[in-house]
């Protein structure tokens, strides 16, 4: 497990990759798939370098562990990058952090065009849940 990873960004970057919507992966994010690479994974360490970041964009401070849900929207404004943002979210879910609500629970449409849509108007997000 690397230690020296302190940033959020190099995390995500590091430890995931995206791949096109036909292709198994770890997580489905609407917008794209993500897979995680294990050699990075450890919760505690995702938990510690996503607390230590301190936003951008006039959110200087998330608390992404306090029981709220927290969309895409919200999230990209405090990492400044959406792409990294989406895959983070990913992340966070495959260990086990935290739980993703996603346009696939809240409708029973197929329609990848109208999935996107709500994913874009915050419809995507995450909760951390006493359960996890």
């Amino acid at each position: 497990m690397p230690t020296a990873i302190n940033n959020v960004h190099e995390l995500v970057k590091t430890a995931t990759a995206i791949l096109n919507t036909d292709t198994p992966c770890d997580v489905d994010m609407v917008f794209f798939n993500v897979t995680v690479d294990d050699g990075y994974l450890d919760a505690d360490q995702f938990k510690r370098v996503v607390k230590a970041w301190h936003g951008i964009f006039g959110t200087p401070t998330l608390d992404l562990f306090d029981g709220k849900v927290h969309n895409i929207i919200e999230i990209t404004q405090w990492l400044g990058d959406e792409d990294i943002a989406i895959r983070m979210m990913a992340m966070g879910v495959y260990l086990e952090v935290w739980r993703l609500i996603s346009p696939r629970d809240l409708t029973k449409s197929d329609d990848t065009n109208a999935l996107i849509a709500l994913a874009k108007i915050g419809m995507l997000a995450v909760v951390v849940e006493e359960s996890l």
